[in-house]
């Protein structure tokens, strides 16, 4: 889990935020059977932003959890 956070606020503050919604999605999963060891969340501030067409940042769309999947063939 990539837990994300707009950029309003302190860095320091949205790193606490994303990493929080990150571990809140992780516990959830786990809450539904997932393997504690398959999963783990990190926390990203505001360093990767989702932005408008125009450039400038959608902060709804930023404040998000994302999956990744990493796969070992």
């Amino acid at each position: 889990m990539e837990g994300h956070a707009d950029p309003t606020g302190s860095y320091d503050d949205n790193m606490i935020l994303s990493e929080e919604r990150a571990n809140a999605v992780l516990t959830y999963c786990e809450s539904l059977g997932s393997a504690k060891a398959a999963l783990n969340a990190k926390g990203y501030s505001s360093d990767r932003p989702i932005l408008n067409e125009d450039g400038s940042v959608n902060n709804d769309a930023s404040r998000r959890v994302a999956f990744r999947f990493r796969v070992n063939i």
